[in-house]
Protein backbone atom coordinates (compact mmCIF):
# COMPACT_ATOMS: atom_id res chain seq x y z
CA UNK A 1 0.00 0.00 0.00
CA UNK A 2 2.73 2.47 0.10
CA UNK A 3 6.65 2.61 -0.54
CA UNK A 4 9.59 1.26 2.07
CA UNK A 5 10.16 3.94 4.49
CA UNK A 6 14.31 3.42 6.21
CA UNK A 7 14.36 5.16 9.29
CA UNK A 8 18.04 5.89 10.33
CA UNK A 9 19.05 6.59 13.95
CA UNK A 10 19.95 9.88 14.20
CA UNK A 11 23.73 10.20 15.51
CA UNK A 12 23.53 11.42 18.90
CA UNK A 13 26.62 11.66 21.84
CA UNK A 14 25.53 10.74 25.52
CA UNK A 15 25.17 13.65 27.85
CA UNK A 16 28.17 14.71 29.64
CA UNK A 17 27.57 14.87 33.47
CA UNK A 18 29.85 16.46 35.53
CA UNK A 19 30.58 15.24 38.66
CA UNK A 20 28.87 18.38 40.96
CA UNK A 21 25.39 17.04 39.28
CA UNK A 22 25.73 13.52 40.72
CA UNK A 23 26.32 12.19 44.28
CA UNK A 24 26.77 8.48 44.66
CA UNK A 25 26.82 6.19 47.00
CA UNK A 26 29.43 3.40 46.34
CA UNK A 27 28.84 0.00 48.21
CA UNK A 28 30.33 -3.35 48.38
CA UNK A 29 30.68 -6.72 50.57
CA UNK A 30 34.45 -5.97 50.60
CA UNK A 31 37.04 -3.61 49.96
CA UNK A 32 38.16 -4.94 46.46
CA UNK A 33 34.41 -5.05 45.43
CA UNK A 34 34.24 -1.62 46.42
CA UNK A 35 37.15 -0.20 45.30
CA UNK A 36 36.26 -1.78 41.77
CA UNK A 37 32.57 -0.09 42.05
CA UNK A 38 34.07 3.17 42.89
CA UNK A 39 36.70 3.05 39.71
CA UNK A 40 33.75 1.96 37.29
CA UNK A 41 32.09 5.40 38.87
CA UNK A 42 34.96 7.74 38.52
CA UNK A 43 35.75 6.41 34.92
CA UNK A 44 31.90 6.80 33.51
CA UNK A 45 31.17 9.99 35.24
CA UNK A 46 34.58 11.76 36.01
CA UNK A 47 35.19 15.23 34.77
CA UNK A 48 38.34 15.25 32.80
CA UNK A 49 40.71 17.80 34.46
CA UNK A 50 44.42 18.65 34.07
CA UNK A 51 46.61 18.16 36.66
CA UNK A 52 49.36 19.45 38.27
CA UNK A 53 51.60 16.54 37.25
CA UNK A 54 50.95 17.63 33.40
CA UNK A 55 48.68 14.11 32.62
CA UNK A 56 44.87 14.46 32.42
CA UNK A 57 43.01 13.30 35.14
CA UNK A 58 39.09 12.22 36.02
CA UNK A 59 37.87 13.68 39.40
CA UNK A 60 34.47 12.61 40.66
CA UNK A 61 33.03 14.64 43.54
CA UNK A 62 30.57 13.60 46.68
CA UNK A 63 31.24 10.12 46.20
CA UNK A 64 30.86 8.14 49.05
CA UNK A 65 31.86 4.29 49.61
CA UNK A 66 30.53 2.00 52.11
CA UNK A 67 32.14 -1.70 52.73
CA UNK A 68 29.26 -3.95 54.22
CA UNK A 69 30.82 -6.73 55.24
CA UNK A 70 34.59 -6.80 55.41
CA UNK A 71 36.13 -9.63 55.50
CA UNK A 72 39.42 -8.28 56.05
CA UNK A 73 40.96 -9.80 52.83
CA UNK A 74 42.32 -8.37 49.69
CA UNK A 75 41.86 -9.62 46.25
CA UNK A 76 44.88 -10.95 44.58
CA UNK A 77 44.72 -8.56 42.01
CA UNK A 78 45.04 -5.48 44.22
CA UNK A 79 48.65 -6.24 43.94
CA UNK A 80 48.72 -5.60 47.65
CA UNK A 81 50.06 -7.31 50.42
CA UNK A 82 48.60 -6.81 54.10
CA UNK A 83 51.99 -5.71 55.55
CA UNK A 84 52.36 -3.20 52.78
CA UNK A 85 48.23 -2.01 53.72
CA UNK A 86 49.76 -2.35 57.74
CA UNK A 87 52.75 0.02 56.89
CA UNK A 88 50.25 2.45 55.29
CA UNK A 89 48.22 2.53 58.05
CA UNK A 90 50.21 3.64 60.25
CA UNK A 91 51.93 6.07 58.51
CA UNK A 92 48.46 7.46 58.06
CA UNK A 93 47.40 7.18 61.54
CA UNK A 94 50.54 8.01 63.44
CA UNK A 95 50.60 11.77 64.77
CA UNK A 96 54.84 11.43 64.47
CA UNK A 97 56.18 12.93 61.25
CA UNK A 98 58.95 11.04 60.07
CA UNK A 99 62.27 12.58 59.14
CA UNK A 100 62.23 13.75 55.82
CA UNK A 101 58.48 13.42 54.99
CA UNK A 102 56.90 17.18 54.67
CA UNK A 103 53.37 15.82 56.48
CA UNK A 104 51.49 12.66 57.02
CA UNK A 105 47.59 12.49 57.53
CA UNK A 106 48.00 11.56 61.01
CA UNK A 107 49.71 14.44 61.98
CA UNK A 108 47.78 16.80 60.65
CA UNK A 109 44.96 14.84 61.94
CA UNK A 110 45.95 14.32 65.71
CA UNK A 111 48.37 17.82 65.95
CA UNK A 112 47.26 20.40 63.54
CA UNK A 113 49.25 22.96 64.16
CA UNK A 114 47.80 26.22 65.16
CA UNK A 115 50.25 29.11 63.90
CA UNK A 116 47.83 31.21 62.39
CA UNK A 117 45.73 31.05 65.55
CA UNK A 118 46.20 34.54 67.45
CA UNK A 119 47.99 33.93 70.65
CA UNK A 120 45.21 34.75 72.55
CA UNK A 121 43.49 32.37 71.73
CA UNK A 122 45.94 29.99 71.86
CA UNK A 123 45.81 28.88 75.79
CA UNK A 124 42.69 27.27 75.51
CA UNK A 125 43.82 25.15 72.44
CA UNK A 126 47.25 24.83 72.84
CA UNK A 127 49.79 24.96 69.99
CA UNK A 128 48.27 22.30 68.04
CA UNK A 129 44.82 20.35 67.89
CA UNK A 130 43.72 16.85 68.18
CA UNK A 131 41.35 17.22 65.10
CA UNK A 132 40.21 13.29 65.70
CA UNK A 133 39.80 13.70 69.53
CA UNK A 134 37.37 17.28 69.10
CA UNK A 135 35.37 15.77 66.08
CA UNK A 136 34.91 12.51 68.59
CA UNK A 137 33.15 14.81 71.25
CA UNK A 138 31.58 16.95 69.18
CA UNK A 139 29.67 13.67 68.28
CA UNK A 140 28.94 12.09 71.13
CA UNK A 141 27.18 15.38 72.18
CA UNK A 142 25.63 16.38 68.98
CA UNK A 143 25.45 12.76 66.55
CA UNK A 144 22.98 15.25 63.86
CA UNK A 145 25.86 18.29 63.78
CA UNK A 146 27.87 19.19 60.40
CA UNK A 147 30.33 20.53 62.23
CA UNK A 148 32.40 17.52 62.64
CA UNK A 149 34.95 18.09 60.23
CA UNK A 150 38.65 17.59 60.71
CA UNK A 151 41.75 19.61 57.92
CA UNK A 152 44.55 18.44 56.61
CA UNK A 153 45.42 21.47 54.44
CA UNK A 154 46.81 24.77 55.41
CA UNK A 155 46.97 27.88 53.68
CA UNK A 156 50.64 27.30 53.11
CA UNK A 157 49.95 24.17 51.16
CA UNK A 158 48.94 26.70 48.32
CA UNK A 159 52.55 26.99 47.07
CA UNK A 160 53.52 23.48 48.13
CA UNK A 161 55.06 21.36 45.12
CA UNK A 162 53.47 18.09 47.51
CA UNK A 163 49.96 19.17 49.23
CA UNK A 164 48.16 16.44 50.51
CA UNK A 165 45.44 14.85 48.06
CA UNK A 166 42.90 14.19 51.23
CA UNK A 167 41.89 17.98 52.63
CA UNK A 168 39.29 16.81 54.85
CA UNK A 169 37.21 14.25 56.31
CA UNK A 170 34.03 15.17 57.18
CA UNK A 171 31.70 13.10 59.27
Amino acid sequence: FAEPVFITELESKPAQLKSEDVAAKISGRNISETWLKLLDTVMKFGEEKQSDYGVRQKEFLDAVAVIKEDDGKLAPWMNITENDLNNYFQTFFSADKPHGVEYTYGERLFRYAMSNVPDNFLGEAGTTKDQIEAIARILKERPFTRRAVAFTLRATDAGSENPPSLTQITY
